[in-house]
């Protein structure tokens, strides 16, 4: 497997400098620039304030890393959660406190994520007859 990370492309030889041959015999010059590797066919690039609520959500979810995770969580449960946060979020709205609304905004959404998660494995365990 190729690391990415080593994906090169030939440069142009007029953009080297000059570097001694040990033996003289070669008159062309290479060198090699690194170059990012292409993007997946799907993906898009992440407009800065879709960017700022995913670092949210993740520095949200990072905060509760030692509950486990949400895999195995029942999607009622999950709803019910979700609710819980929605009411966090409204009374952060009506204290006007613009961090705290971030905050509670990116719970909900973790929450969202966590549903639609956790119904497309159940989705595509169902599908491929693993249920």
């Amino acid at each position: 497997m190729v690391d990415e990370r080593m994906i090169c492309e030939l440069g142009e030889p007029e953009q080297v400098p000059d570097v001694v041959n040990y033996h003289a015999t070669i008159s062309w010059k290479r060198f090699w620039k690194p170059v990012e590797p292409a993007p997946p066919k799907d993906w898009v690039e992440l407009r800065p304030s879709v960017l700022r609520f995913a670092q949210l959500m993740e520095k949200n979810l990072r905060a509760h890393d030692d509950k486990g995770g949400w895999d195995n969580c029942n999607v009622i449960w999950l709803v019910e959660r979700m609710q819980e946060e929605l009411v966090e979020l409204e009374d952060a709205m009506i204290a006007g406190a613009p961090d705290d609304i971030d905050d509670e905004a990116a719970d909900v959404a973790n929450f969202l994520m966590m549903i639609a998660e956790n119904l497309r494995k159940e989705w595509d365990a169902r599908k491929s007859g693993a249920i």
